[in-house]
């Protein structure tokens, strides 16, 4: 069953120590978003006193699709686009 977009996640105990880091790993598919792998990564929250410092990573496989021809597409290696911005439009 895959997982609604937004979850919860128990950072009180965090709010009570600052300068404190939580990490959480992902492992699940996301509920609206079509791919071939489940999505994987990391949240972290960090309490910086007056502030929450919250960062994420994650990664899956997805079909793309060719908006012209409708032709599968196959994405080049991680390596060769990691970072960019692969939006288009």
């Amino acid at each position: 069953m895959a997982r609604s977009l937004l979850r919860a996640f128990p950072i009180q105990q965090l709010l009570q120590q600052p300068q404190q880091t939580r990490s959480w790993e992902l492992a699940e598919p996301v509920e609206g978003f079509e791919s071939l792998t489940p999505v994987q990564g990391e949240l972290t929250v960090r309490h910086g006193h007056s502030f929450l410092e919250v960062t994420a990573t994650a990664e899956t496989i997805v079909n793309l699709t060719c908006d012209r021809c409708l032709w599968l597409l196959q994405p080049p290696p991680p390596s060769q686009y990691a970072g960019a911005n692969l939006a288009t439009g």
